[in-house]
Formats: structure tokens, sequence, C-alpha cells
């Protein structure tokens, strides 16, 4: 169901419902691990994105035109990967120091991807718990222990056209066009089970200042609703 738009760019908005799973008040967490208190719901928001859709650029640039906006707040990650200039400003550690934090409880969620360890450090959850906005880049594979660690939660996928997401990652020259055909086809569809909150999807297929100006629209709306 489209409920906004903004020019060529489209916002789906899907119930948190997904094949098995219930819904729940936002104060309701399996096993009693919610981060944020009912009487100040904060929110967490889990980006996610196929390679292609143009992710991080539009993520970059929305966080550029909220930087006067400390209620909203882009989770710095910790990543067991060299700083790159060309890639998201993140916190490093070698696996060895990534380990010792894990142990020590430093992290309030982490993960495995390509090869690489990933985590949120505790201080950033502790803005949602102060009832602020919290938007953090996710791996899908950790969505669903990231649904029962916050009470609110939305998954905000960013997507594009197959035949952009095509022309975008041929122009970095990783892969044959094959190759990439191949992959999007595999592709399924966002499912999280006991999911507290909404999938939003936004089509990032046009221009990058349209959709700019249907996150903050949809951000605007979601701190408003806190």
């Amino acid at each position: 169901m489209i409920v906004a738009a903004s020019k060529s760019v489209a916002v789906r908005i899907w119930c948190g419902c997904v094949q098995n799973a219930t819904c729940r008040p936002w104060s309701q967490v399996s096993g009693g691990r919610a981060i944020v208190s009912a009487d100040r719901p904060g929110l967490f928001i889990a980006v996610v994105g196929p390679s292609g859709a143009g992710k991080d650029t539009l993520m970059r640039a929305v966080a550029a035109r909220l930087q006067d906006r400390p209620d909203i707040r882009f989770a710095q990650r910790v990543i067991t990967r060299d700083a790159d200039p060309d890639n998201e400003d993140h916190e490093v550690l070698s696996r060895a120091e990534f380990a010792d934090a894990r142990q020590d409880g430093e992290f309030c969620l982490d993960w495995e991807a390509h090869g690489l360890c990933y985590s949120l450090r505790r201080e950033a959850a502790a803005h949602v718990e102060g009832g602020g906005v919290l938007i953090a880049n996710l791996s899908r594979g950790v969505l669903s222990e990231a649904a029962t660690q916050f009470s609110r939660m939305d998954v905000l996928e960013i997507t594009a056209r197959p035949d952009i997401r095509v022309e975008r990652l041929l122009a970095r020259g990783r892969e044959t066009v094959e190759d990439i055909r191949s992959r999007i086809a595999r592709e399924m569809p966002i499912s999280v089970a006991n999911l507290p909150g909404r999938i939003v999807t936004i089509d990032n297929s046009g221009r990058l200042d349209d959709a700019v100006d249907v996150l903050e629209a949809y951000l605007a709306g979601a701190r408003s609703s806190s």
C-alpha cells in the first residue's frame, strides 16, 4: 500500500506482522529484555537495503540535513575493518578487541557478515532509552534479534528498481551483469518475527534529493509519534 509519495519516490509502509508473527504493544517484548521502557518510548530504526539501492548515499545525505536535530541520531557502528574514507565512519576494533568488548557486555547488538564483526555500543541504545530516535545500518540476519532488544522498532528498507541497481553495480566494476541479475533474482522479501513496529520501504530509483525529502518526512512522523 502506497501511503506517501514525493515526485518519483514511493513509500510503502507495512504492519510488522509477517507470516506467523503476532503484533504486540510497543512496551511488550519477549523475554523481558526490551531496552526501552513503556513510559519513555524512543524508536530504533534498522536500515537495510540491497546492493545498488544507494542506501549509504541516502543515509549520508539525510544525516547532513538533520545534523542540528539531537533527538535523531545516526549510530556509529563498531567494525573489525580498517578505516576507509570511501566507506562509513565506523569505530575500528581488531577481532581480539571486539571479542573482549563483547565479553564485557559493551554491545547492545552484534553480528557477523562477509567475514567481519559488527556491533552497536550500549551508549547508542541509551539514546533510545531516553526517548530519542536511533538509526542504524543492520544486516537482515540480525533484525529478529534486534526486535527483542527494542520495544519500538521500525525496519527501513531502501531499495531501487532492478534495472537501476544493475546500472549502479556495473559502474563499480566488481561483478558481471549476469552475476548481478542472478543475485537480484535470488533476493527474498524482508521477514521479521514479532516486529514491534512497521516495515517502511523507500524507492531510491530517482533523484537523491527526492528520496531525502521522503525519508526526512518519515523521520519527522516517526519522531512525533515517539
